[in-house]
This record gives C-alpha cells, structure tokens and sequence, in this order.
C-alpha cells in the first residue's frame, strides 16, 4: 500500500454569482481594472449593502447579496437560461427567481472617475456581464462594453487628448448645476462629461484630423502643417433637469440612467451683469485650438449659467 492518503470527492457544490459587472473608459476605450469600490443594497433595505470582489478577468463581483440565495444556490431551481433582452422573460417557458430592486454604487478611490449610481431590478434576464442593454454612448445595434464611467476635472488628461472644462450655474434655482450631462461636438469627434456636485465638468476627446497634409514629399515649410496654431469650432450642449433625476436610496447620487436621459437646457450667452437680456440659447459656441485646454464659460461671467426649461 502507498504512503499516499487516498481521497475522494464526496459533494460538489455549484454557486451562480448573481450580478458581476465590467466597467470601462469611453476616453481610452479601455475596461477599468483596479481601485474601484462597488457595493450593492437592496432598495428597500439600504443598510443591508454587500461589497463586490475583483475577479481574475477584472468583472467586479456581487455575491451574498440579501434575497438571492436560492439563486446563488440554484439545486433544482430552473433559470430561463441566456435570454437576450428583458422582454425575452414573457417567452421562457420556465419561470425565474422573482426580481428585487437593488442599487448599485461605483466610486475610484483614485479619483479618476465620477461616481455612479444604478438602480438594477435582481436577478438579471440574461446570463453574463451588466449591462448588455444599449446606452447613449454605444452604437444603436451594439452592447455596451461595459458600465462607462466619466472623467473628473481631478483627472490627468493625456496629451493627446482635448480637454473642455467649465462650471454649470443653475439661474433658476440659485446654485450649481449638479449631474447635467454635457455634450461637445468637434470636427466630427463627439465627446460627453458630466457635472460633479459643485457642477465642475471636464469633457474629454481626441482632436479631429490635421488640416493640412503633412506627409506629402518635399516636406512642408516651417510651421506649415504643424498641430500647434491648429483650430476647429466646437458646439457644446447641456442636458439638465434637476427635476429629471431619479433619487435612490441610501446615497445622494441620482440613478445613472436618469441623467442619461435629461432634456436640453438653456444657456446664458451673456452674464445679467453686464445688462443685457437673457439671450438663452441651447448651443454655446466656441473654438478648440490644439494644445490649450478650453474654459467654458458665459460672457462676462466666471462659469457656465443654465436654465432648465
């Protein structure tokens, strides 16, 4: 007989992880990997929150979260397997765990990113990585690739991107425009942001293509055809309406959807100061020059002043 102890599997246990989700960087178009605290609670029981894991692949990962466990712990329990859409859940021909409302919360201990918050009805309609529904910033026939996170004016901003900063002031209610979303559209390149809770927003894009052939033969003159001196208009529209926003429980965050999905603002193209009417617009126009970061502002004003309509 061996030395070795002989062993065998008596019991295997399968556990489903009930929510795991992938965030990423519109910027870089890169997944986020590290520094990112997640947590999850259910609507009607805030005090009740669970903290997500980082998986091997990065997914940050929900478990033990409160009603869920026979879900966790399926055994017998029969699940509508990978449904595509959440209408799919009328067609499945087995019936799913009831759905909870949960709230989920992201926030980088790095500052790179403005928290989010979600609203999130548990478990999922389809098995995989949240979200697979279409948002704002993806093409109308794709999924998101992951969860987007916005940058913060705290951020260091590669050089290879445009940088437009600004300050939102909501005239009508007396104090800064806090989670407006903001629009900028240059040479063709779009990019968005939105506003923190002082309404301070930093928008993020690649500059637009060279204006003049640089890589012809015999080379340019001096200067000609240089990035610097370069200049392309730009028109920036903000999404606002305090109103809009759906609160959640347990944090002084909107849910991310509902500020995806605010109506357009009016802006002030001149400060009440300088006496002049109102003269609200809904785009405020502007030049980006290659290198120099853009300050948005109202003229005769140090910020941004907006209505919601």
């Amino acid at each position: 007989m061996s030395g070795r102890a002989a062993f065998s599997v008596l019991e295997t246990v399968s556990v489903c992880t009930p929510l795991g989700i992938r965030f990423w960087d519109p910027v870089t178009d890169e997944q986020i990997r590290d520094a990112l605290r997640v947590t999850a609670w259910p609507a009607d029981a805030p005090s009740r929150a669970v903290t997500a894991y980082r998986s091997r692949s990065d997914i940050y990962v929900l478990q033990g979260l409160p009603g869920l466990r026979d879900l966790e712990y399926p055994g017998d329990l029969e699940y509508p397997g990978d449904l595509e859409y959440p209408g799919d859940l009328d067609e499945a021909t087995s019936s799913p765990p009831p759905q909870r409302p949960f709230v989920i919360q992201v926030e980088d201990d790095q500052r790179r990113y403005l928290p989010a918050a979600r609203a999130v009805d548990l478990p999922l309609p389809y098995r995989g990585v949240y979200p697979r529904q279409r948002t704002l910033y993806s093409p109308s026939t794709d999924a998101p690739p992951g969860f987007l996170l916005l940058s913060t004016v705290a951020r260091q901003r590669p050089s290879w991107m445009a940088g437009i900063y600004g300050e939102l002031f909501d005239q009508v209610n007396g104090r800064p425009a806090a989670h407006a979303l903001i629009q900028v559209s240059v040479g063709g390149e779009e990019g968005y942001g939105l506003s923190d809770g002082e309404g301070r927003f930093a928008v993020w894009l690649p500059y637009p293509g060279i204006a003049q052939d640089i890589t012809g033969s015999p080379p340019p003159a001096l200067g000609l055809g240089s990035l610097f001196g370069q200049s392309w208009p730009l028109e920036l529209r903000v999404l606002y309406d305090p109103d809009h926003q759906v609160a959640l429980s347990r944090t002084e965050l909107p849910d991310y959807l509902s500020l995806l999905t605010q109506p357009l603002a009016d802006l002030w193209l001149e400060s009440p100061e300088l006496g002049a009417s109102p003269g609200l617009a809904e785009v405020w126009s502007g030049a980006l020059d290659y290198g120099r970061e853009l300050s948005v502002t109202t003229l005769g004003a140090q910020r941004l002043l907006i209505e919601p309509r």
